[in-house]
């Protein structure tokens, strides 16, 4: 079942046994920039089978596939379980071919909106983990409205608030 973020773009679930979610995962995989020892994600095809099975109905994770026209994949984003705080980190990955269009800011504002949209969990805050060396995802982030907070262990952290949110 795919959720809207806006004309074009929307996210499923990430299905394991769907022949594009797993070109998608194999793909983003074998990128070096993205997965592995010298990436900025570890193993998406790992962490994915790892807890496939659990919070099936739930927005919270699970890991999705980011669709363009509900057709073709052209990326990957983690919603975390909610933790203290009422917060929950996101992690993503964009396919090469599909950077410069917009499509990951405009996926990060749709999500934020949606989380921050559901009363039921109350989410305070949204959080991303983004690498120092990671120029392209900082950008990203900023551009969706995120603010850098600090840094720890080559990491920087931005924060995104149910009240500095941009809308769609």
């Amino acid at each position: 079942m795919f959720i809207d973020l806006d004309n074009n773009l929307s996210i499923k679930r990430l299905n394991i046994n769907n022949d594009k979610d797993i070109w998608l995962i194999n793909t983003l995989d074998n990128d070096k920039d993205i997965a592995g020892k010298d990436g900025f994600l570890y193993s998406i095809k790992e962490k994915t089978l790892k807890n496939y099975h659990l919070y099936t109905n739930n927005l919270y994770g699970n890991h999705y596939a980011i669709y363009l026209n509900h057709n073709q994949p052209i990326g990957y984003i983690n919603i975390t379980n909610i933790v203290i705080k009422k917060s929950v980190y996101l992690n993503y990955a964009l396919l090469k071919e599909y950077y410069h269009h917009g499509y990951m800011t405009k996926t990060l504002i749709g999500i934020s909106n949606i989380i921050f949209s559901d009363e039921d969990n109350n989410v305070s805050e949204i959080i991303l983990k983004i690498d120092s060396l990671n120029k392209r995802s900082q950008r990203t982030a900023n551009l969706a409205g995120f603010t850098k907070v600090k840094r720890k262990f080559g990491r920087y952290t931005y924060i995104l608030t149910k009240n500095k949110r941009v809308q769609n």
